[in-house]
């Protein structure tokens, strides 16, 4: 992004991007503090993956590339114009480029809201930055709508503003937070500002779930579709529904009328629990109506006492909406999936951005294996917990001595097995890495499993 001399008047940014903040619901106070490190990192993921795939868009189609590419004049321009009187000079380009992506997030965010309407998607943070910068959409040509509206689709089909990603992705970060260890979680957090717009999910294994704000077309084979209008009860939409004994049986159904409907969910019941879609359809309306229903107070959190009972409900509505996000489908422990994930990031900038083609998947693989057991044996770990033990022979003794010896002291990971399972998986991670970037989603290997088992069928 282009730079320059400006900075926010007062105001730190990046912090007030990340601060606390109360939220009112009803006759309750709910905390919500900055994000835990699974609600970041699946963010996180999901911003790498999102970058790559609209990198490969563009590098694919020059029309495209050439069209967007023209979008950011104009809204450097409206962004020089507008800020009326806010900013002071500093020569730091950091701070330029935050604050050029919070105004264009501003402007995005209020053609949404004026596009759908007062009941539309509402981020709180976002209803802040608006009031800082005097909600500027109405200070706009018609010419430079027209931008902000392009930006807008590709936001919403990205889950994220799509203007970050109009540079190459960052092929460091990762590499360093999570396989060199150069970067610490606490300054990974701090200096990452996604501006994310939620689209709902489809992390669950047969079930997708898409609110009424970015609405699009169901092409997988679903057999049951559910459409929720605010109002409705959970329990009376619990009952349409086929009872467990008749759960996955074959058939279409659908429930409730499509016109109109806030949340829609479309289930392939033999890949999904009739629990596990009410408990995801329920962490969706819960979200809605807290965010149709709350007031906010902009004031950092002063800690206050919270008595159980509140406890207890804060709880449960923060569990109910991590599953709205997908945190439920984390299976692999959180140290584990990032590593790999980096690993599996780092082989595909190789093969797709970096100018050092030539190498096919595997001997890609290999040659990462190979790196990793040089920089840190134990990195390997994360794909075979055995691969640095001693190795034992367990075949008997030779008959004679001039049979071949083995050194005593040989790792697990100097036998070629272990070598090759180790390939194997890091050849999965591609797979599922490859998959991500396609679909924009936090997918583990299981859901790549079954999604090809299901475009065989």
């Amino acid at each position: 992004m282009r730079g320059g001399k400006q900075k926010s008047d007062g105001h730190d940014l990046k912090k007030g991007m990340n601060m606390d903040l109360k939220y009112v619901y009803g006759s309750h106070e709910i905390e919500f503090k900055e994000d835990d490190d699974d609600a970041f990192f699946l963010k996180w993921w999901r911003f790498q993956y999102a970058h790559r795939h609209f990198y490969r868009l563009k590098t694919q189609n020059k029309t495209l590339q050439k069209e967007l590419d023209g979008c950011i004049p104009t809204l450097f321009e409206i962004f020089d114009r507008l800020q009326m009187g806010q900013h002071d000079e500093l020569d730091l380009l950091y701070f330029y480029d935050l604050e050029f992506y919070q105004f264009v997030n501003v402007l995005v965010y209020q053609y949404h809201r004026a596009e759908h309407g007062a009941d539309s998607y509402l981020d709180l943070r976002y209803e802040i930055d608006t009031a800082l910068y005097r909600y500027p959409l109405k200070n706009l040509n018609r010419t430079e709508i027209e931008v902000v509206k392009q930006i807008h689709y590709w936001t919403l089909k990205l889950g994220f503003l799509s203007v970050q990603f109009f540079d190459k992705p960052d092929l460091i970060a990762s590499r360093d937070a999570f396989i060199f260890n150069t970067l610490d979680k606490d300054s990974l957090k701090q200096n990452s500002i996604f501006f994310p717009y939620y689209t709902g999910t489809n992390a669950a294994p047969g079930l997708n779930i898409m609110t009424e704000d970015n609405l699009q077309e169901v092409t997988w084979d679903w057999d049951m579709a559910v459409f929720y209008h605010d109002g409705d009860v959970i329990d009376q939409i619990k009952k349409k529904m086929p009872n467990a004994k008749e759960w996955k049986k074959s058939g279409t159904k659908v429930i409730g009328e499509q016109e109109g409907s806030s949340i829609q969910m479309y289930i392939k019941r033999e890949l999904c629990s009739k629990t596990k879609a009410l408990r995801w359809l329920t962490g969706q309306v819960e979200r809605r109506k807290f965010f149709k229903e709350s007031r906010l107070q902009i004031n950092p959190i002063h800690s206050t006492p919270c008595s159980e009972t509140q406890k207890r409900k804060n709880d449960k509505f923060i569990d109910m909406t991590r599953e709205a996000d997908g945190l439920s489908a984390y299976r692999r422990e959180t140290k584990k999936d990032n590593l790999r994930r980096a690993v599996a990031i780092l082989n595909w900038d190789m093969q797709n951005i970096h100018e050092k083609g030539g190498l096919n998947k595997n001997s890609r693989c290999k040659e990462t294996v190979e790196f990793l057991d040089q920089r840190d044996p134990k990195l390997i770990e994360y794909y075979n917990s055995k691969f640095n033990n001693k190795w034992e022979d367990d075949r008997e003794t030779p008959a004679n001595e001039n049979a071949p010896q083995f050194d005593i002291e040989m790792r697990n990971g100097d036998i070629d097995s272990y070598h090759s399972n180790v390939v194997r998986e890091m050849e999965k991670d591609y797979d599922v890495a490859e998959f991500c970037i396609q679909k924009i989603e936090n997918y583990t290997y299981q859901d790549v499993r079954r999604a090809r088992k299901k475009s065989k069928e």
